[in-house]
């Protein structure tokens, strides 16, 4: 048998796998930062807000104006609904639809009172840059699209018809700049102020209706992912 008491033990000896010795282990690389994770893990997002409009007077306004209407209303109620999806990070693209400027204007003729209501509506897709801390962020957007314009006449004059309603189709040029509240949970709640040009409403002798304006509006975002 061999006598192996006389031996001397080795302390073991270190070693490294197959590779450069100066690697590091995969546990010492540096993680994705904040802005990368989000743009990762809140890739899409849904968002809703509603807030106000300011109606814009124009050659179209003052037409009816000289027709002996009244203006009625000066802001209207605006609402919109979207998705966004985060590209890279602080760079993200929306595709939106919702209401732009209303109005109203009316006259009096022995007696008999006449109504024209103004509505339109638009969608546009956007490009959106931000930048966010941990909890508020800043964004400003632009973007263009279609817009629809409907012109509704209500009158008791004798010999027109009593109603009638005039659609016509135009475009959209929008933008805005907003504040956002990042919550713990999946939602974010931002407040922006905006502009729209949008004229989307036409008569027969070639006036045009801007129905865009200035708008302020408050709204919701829920973030479809984990965030970090």
């Amino acid at each position: 048998l061999l006598d192996v008491s006389a031996c001397t033990p080795l302390a073991p000896v270190a070693t490294n796998a197959k590779g450069d010795a100066d690697e590091p282990s995969p546990d010492a690389i540096e993680p994705y930062s904040v802005d990368e994770q989000r743009s990762r893990s809140d890739r899409w997002a849904i968002e809703g807000a509603m807030g106000l409009t300011q109606a814009r007077t124009d050659a179209y306004t003052s037409r009816l104006n000289e027709f002996g209407y009244d203006r009625g209303f000066l802001l209207w109620g605006r609402f919109t609904l979207g998705v966004s999806r985060i590209l890279v990070p602080h760079l993200a693209v929306v595709a939106q639809l919702g209401t732009l400027s209303a109005d109203t204007y009316n006259r009096s003729i022995a007696s008999e009172t006449d109504n024209v209501t103004m509505r339109a509506y638009g969608g546009a897709v956007y490009l959106r840059t931000y930048a966010e801390s941990k909890w508020l962020g800043v964004y400003g957007q632009a973007g263009v699209g279609p817009s629809i314009g409907v012109v509704t006449v209500e009158t008791q004059q004798s010999g027109v018809p009593p109603k009638s309603t005039d659609t016509s189709i135009g475009y959209l040029m929008s933008g805005a700049l907003g504040v956002t509240a990042r919550l713990r949970w999946t939602f974010t709640f931002f407040a922006q102020a905006g502009f729209d040009y949008a004229p989307a409403i036409t008569n027969l002798i070639g006036d045009t209706h801007d129905s865009g304006g200035f708008s302020g509006e408050l709204g919701l975002r829920v973030r479809l992912g984990k965030g970090p």
